[in-house]
């Protein structure tokens, strides 16, 4: 939690290599032009990250054990597969944080929710280092 939380600010380029492939498929080929539509990207998860923010995280600390509701950011898929960090989540959550007119049940879902996401970064760390333990 001590360490700063800035954005990454340079720009990451991939080395490409000139190998003669065949073209993928489209999607539309595929049968699957609705998921060419919705592509997951980078700005998909900020948007609902920004979308989850704005409101609902406010009351995730009794939402999230409701089973009907559906209190959580939808991260999940944006974390796992790096389209947004952690870091970026913490940072937006400070910012909201420092809202002078939040009241405290605000401020302790806020609290949480961080909690949330460094219970999920501890038990990927548990499950990378303890591979061979059984479940």
């Amino acid at each position: 939690m001590a360490q700063a939380r800035e954005p990454y600010a340079s720009s990451v380029r991939f080395s490409g290599f000139d190998l003669p492939s065949d073209a993928l498929p489209s999607a539309a080929e595929c049968a699957a032009a609705h998921i060419a539509e919705d592509a997951p990207s980078e700005r998909q998860a900020l948007a609902s990250l920004e979308r989850f923010l704005g409101g609902a995280i406010l009351s995730y600390r009794s939402a999230r054990n409701v089973p009907g509701g559906d209190p959580t950011s939808h991260s999940s898929a944006a974390l796992s597969f790096g389209l947004i960090s952690a870091r970026t989540i913490l940072r937006a959550v400070e910012e909201l944080a420092r809202d002078p007119f939040l009241l405290t049940e605000e401020k302790s879902a806020l609290t949480a929710f961080v909690h949330s996401i460094a219970r999920r970064d501890f038990f990927l760390q548990l499950a990378w280092f303890f591979e061979d333990e059984p479940d």
